[in-house]
């Protein structure tokens, strides 16, 4: 049956795979793209970003991770549920780099949208580093998602900047991409511009409708006002305006 909840595969008690059915999203999804899910009809729709298809099984995954509200919606699924509302693949997919060495840098729940983007570099022969910005249960829960494809460098007490800063003059990475929250987003991003290296930023961005409409994810790129849902999530970390972005953030929450 569409949008059937075929397994959820838990990773601790406030983060699971939700493994769903969905032929035509299975088969479009491309890294980078999200989906938005409601899980009860007068529910809240719910940004995920699409971490893993099966074309063949028609079926594509989400993590649900920790965030405020989530645990609860995580408690109530079970396999053989059918979710009301699946919208997909929506966003832009990632350019994804060859033969090349790539750092991906991210907090906990920030390090989801990376998941996929992180196989596919692997996939591609590109080496992949993999930067978690805190070491906390909820974090290190996903390092095996991350292990067969990456190798894994924590922060320690030096921080994820100056690991960073390490990271780059040690192995001379081609592509920086980052995710996590924005205050993140915009220091990493002034010490790749600084270092002259390749940045992508994948934005978290509250949504609504996920088609346009509502422009609450209205950033500013470039000089030029754009909408996350429609052209991102992922957009060149450099031109992205954070003050605005930051400024906008304080408003809606």
């Amino acid at each position: 049956m569409l949008n059937e909840i075929k397994d959820i595969i838990h990773y601790s008690p406030l983060t699971a795979q939700i493994v769903i059915k969905n032929g035509p999203v299975a088969r479009a999804a491309r890294p980078g793209h999200f989906a938005i899910l409601r899980f009860d009809p007068e529910g809240m729709r719910i940004p995920f970003s699409i971490v893993k298809t099966n074309a063949e099984e028609e079926t594509l995954s989400i993590i649900i991770h920790r965030a405020e509200g989530l645990g609860d919606v995580l408690s109530t699924l079970r396999p053989g549920m059918v979710i009301p509302d699946l919208l997909g693949p929506l966003g832009q997919a990632m350019e994804i780099d060859t033969d090349s060495t790539v750092i991906c840098v991210g907090d906990g729940a920030g390090f989801v949208p990376l998941l996929p983007v992180i196989r596919s570099c692997r996939e591609c022969n590109t080496r992949v580093i993999s930067v978690f910005s805190e070491q906390t249960a909820q974090a290190t829960c996903l390092h095996p998602l991350v292990e067969k494809y990456s190798e894994i460098i924590g922060t320690g007490t030096s921080g994820v900047e100056s690991t960073l800063i390490d990271l780059i003059a040690t192995h001379h990475p081609d592509h920086i991409i980052m995710s996590g929250p924005t205050t993140l987003l915009k220091s990493l991003a002034d010490i790749t511009r600084d270092k002259g290296v390749k940045a992508t930023a994948i934005l978290n961005m509250m949504m609504i409708d996920g088609v346009g409409l509502c422009g609450i994810c209205r950033v500013m790129v470039g000089g030029k006002r754009v909408l996350t849902c429609i052209e991102g999530p992922a957009f060149d970390a450099h031109a992205i305006d954070f003050d605005q972005l930051l400024n906008r953030q304080r408003h809606f929450v």
